[in-house]
């Protein structure tokens, strides 16, 4: 039985589970007390709280990040719907089209979060993307 990230024991130092939007994603969540997580936390100090390896279609979630009293599974779904959006758009990271890619993949994310039983990640996966573009996910025009 494949975990969920709605169950995840912050006790552990690495947590593997099933992306719920793309069963071939997989997604880690690093803690510090992880040997893996020295290496990762220099990628984290460039990305936030998460980063993906498109080729490999792995995500990364920094433990240390979910593990603060604030985070919360939703705040794990947004991340979650958000990576898998980049992986579906297949973008690369290409410096000059950042702010157009985090923004195209904020609209997948949206859309995936829409189609699944997450509704309080909707929530807040909206009022994330208002406080970024200033504008609702249904009212932005595609990029």
């Amino acid at each position: 039985m494949k975990k969920s990230i709605d169950s995840i024991d912050p006790l552990n130092d690495e947590i593997v589970v099933h992306s719920y939007f793309d069963p071939e994603v997989t997604i880690a969540i690093i803690y510090p007390g992880s040997p893996t997580y020295p290496a990762m936390a220099e990628f984290f100090k460039d990305t936030g709280v998460a980063f993906c390896m498109y080729d490999k279609k792995i995500i990364v979630i920094d433990g240390a990040q979910a593990d603060q009293e604030w985070f919360t599974p939703e705040h794990l779904r947004v991340i979650e719907a958000h990576e898998v959006g980049h992986i579906i758009a297949e973008h690369n990271h290409k410096k000059e089209e950042c702010k157009d890619i985090e923004r195209e993949a904020d609209q997948i994310g949206y859309k995936l979060l829409c189609e699944s039983p997450f509704k309080e990640a909707v929530m807040l996966y909206r009022e994330e993307y208002n406080a970024r573009y200033g504008c609702m996910p249904e009212d932005d025009a595609p990029v």
